[in-house]
């Protein structure tokens, strides 16, 4: 399996991570608190994903953005929030990345992954936006539980190729794994029996607590329904627990 020559020309690497803040959020009091500090703290409204409908959709906002060094290079990070009516928070760390090797895409995947400093960042940006959305936050209350997720996202490569024979030459396995070593051939494809794919060119390969999206049109749809999706298991996890709690009680 030769990748040696395969570049990244445009992809990022988005850090998600989601906290259960409040009972409820009011979502048109959040609107209107951001007007009020768009100028001052720089936020600006983002628009949610179209691929699906909301009675209620999120608030989408992006944050000032960062520079961190990781490994000795300096990253400037794109930083983003999402407010829901159920009372999640999620803050998404958006690393952009240009004309690098595959290798070291996955070498920075690497690094990211369990990073102190980056779930310090994390935990400072929800206490900022906490800050901001104070006044829509019914019975706040920042609870034990949080989800985290990872996506490798890639627009192109060099050279341009199928997403078939981008996986023929890449494993993708290490990656998604985190490993450093080769894994076997039975985890490999367990992993690629989770992909989907709808043109020769997109492809979207899913794993517990990350995902691999292909997407040369740059559309966000499926990392907007991979973030829904983690939390609302946010909110699976939350109820169980108050379940078990209450029949501890009764029993």
């Amino acid at each position: 399996m030769n990748n040696s020559n395969i570049l990244i020309k445009a992809g990022k690497i988005l850090i998600y991570r989601l906290y259960d803040v409040a009972y409820e959020i009011d979502l048109l009091k959040v609107e209107e608190q951001l007007k009020r500090e768009a100028r001052r703290l720089r936020i600006e409204r983002k628009p949610f994903s179209k691929a699906f409908e909301f009675a209620n959709p999120p608030v989408s906002f992006q944050l000032k953005g960062i520079e961190k060094g990781i490994n000795g290079r300096k990253y400037n990070i794109n930083v983003y929030s999402k407010a829901y009516d159920f009372g999640v928070v999620c803050i998404i760390l958006e690393i952009p990345v240009a004309d690098i090797s595959i290798q070291s895409f996955e070498q920075l995947a690497l690094l990211l992954e369990g990073n102190e400093d980056i779930e310090h960042e994390c935990k400072e940006q929800l206490e900022k936006v906490v800050s901001i959305l104070n006044g829509s936050l019914l019975d706040f209350n920042v609870s034990r539980f949080d989800e985290d997720y990872a996506i490798f996202y890639i627009e192109s490569f060099y050279p341009e190729m199928s997403v078939d024979e981008f996986f023929d030459k890449y494993d993708i396995s290490r990656l998604m794994f985190y490993e450093e070593k080769p894994l076997g051939s039975r985890i490999k494809n367990e992993l690629m029996s989770r992909g989907f794919s709808y043109y020769k060119n997109d492809g979207v390969i899913l794993n517990w607590d990350n995902a691999l999206v292909i997407e040369p049109s740059g559309s966000m749809d499926v990392p907007d329904i991979l973030e829904f999706a983690n939390a609302q298991l946010l909110e699976l996890r939350y109820y169980d627990h108050i379940v078990d709690r209450e029949l501890d009680y009764i029993y």
